[in-house]
């Protein structure tokens, strides 16, 4: 682990075009995010930041370094006992850091940051299959294990 403090600025982007090199990293990290949680394809592409979509940005030294995306979604929820729910919460999308930067708290000043801004709480998120390193990440920083809406 390397404890040197790393200095960035997270960048908020919703339905604005993005320059040409910001979209071709949000590519590069869609498709490693896709890779490090054994997907076929990329969850975040820039042709997908559109609409009321938010992709919140890790920059350092001029490059995208990481990403989250968030989104509100109209969801079913599936009760033991049979009945539906209907929800529509605001639901973390995708979420990575690249591998070199990883467990240097970039991903904790993201997540903390996207929760300041959308006046949301880590349990009131929905986390559609979330992935292995997720949920280590959520129980360390948020005491969050189990979910039932």
């Amino acid at each position: 682990r390397n404890d040197e403090v790393l200095s960035g600025e997270i960048v908020v982007v919703s339905g604005v075009p993005l320059e040409k090199s910001v979209a071709e990293r949000i590519d590069e990290l869609g498709v490693a995010s896709a890779r490090a949680q054994g997907l076929r394809s990329a969850i975040t592409t820039s042709a997908k930041v559109s609409g009321s979509t938010r992709l919140y940005l890790w920059r350092s030294e001029g490059e995208v370094q990481g990403f989250l995306k968030v989104d509100v979604k109209h969801l079913y929820y599936w009760r033991r006992d049979g009945t539906t729910v209907q929800l529509d919460p605001l639901c973390l999308l995708d979420f990575f850091v690249t591998t070199k930067l990883q467990r240097r708290g970039i991903g904790k000043a993201l997540f903390d940051d996207m929760l300041r801004r959308e006046a949301a709480a880590p349990g009131a998120l929905a986390y559609d299959r979330p992935s292995p390193k997720l949920l280590p990440f959520l129980r360390k920083h948020y005491g969050l294990e189990a979910f039932a809406p």
